[in-house]
């Protein structure tokens, strides 16, 4: 199995990024166009996960203060679920925020049905459940 992660070009790769996350947020999730592309990507790291060379995963990483990084829009394209790219996707953000040495503290909100997925990682709940884009979130932080 050929799976390949890596810090993303922006300039090459942000039209890849949008397809997935469109596929995946959009037309799967019916999620509005301006809650998913919000205009924080330019000041965002984003991750691309490639299988056999083709673009099948994504996520972001967003510095939102206080040492905390903020991974948001973990989005792998449906025929590629079974893989564990979206695992790895989270393994890689983990490692390549601990390696930027500035961050105590990784935060998500995470859809409430992956909750236990995200448990498995070292996330820990925080607070209420709540919606967000008309899906039910939880907070969900992992101390790095």
């Amino acid at each position: 199995m050929s799976i390949f992660i890596k810090v993303a070009d922006l300039n090459t790769e942000f039209s890849d990024i949008q397809q997935i996350r469109y596929f995946v947020f959009q037309v799967e999730q019916a999620i509005d166009y301006v809650d998913e592309f919000d205009g924080k990507d330019p000041e965002s790291l984003h991750l691309i996960a490639y299988f056999m060379d083709q673009p099948v995963g994504t996520l972001r990483i967003r510095d939102i203060g206080e040492a905390i990084a903020k991974v948001e829009r973990l989005a792998v394209l449906k025929d590629f679920r079974s893989l564990g790219i979206g695992k790895q996707l989270m393994l890689k953000a983990i490692v390549t925020i601990t390696e930027l040495g500035t961050y105590r503290l990784v935060k998500i909100h995470a859809q409430s049905y992956l909750e236990g997925f995200y448990t498995k990682l070292g996330f820990t709940a925080q607070g209420d459940k709540f919606m967000e884009a008309g899906i039910e979130h939880i907070v969900m932080i992992n101390l790095i």
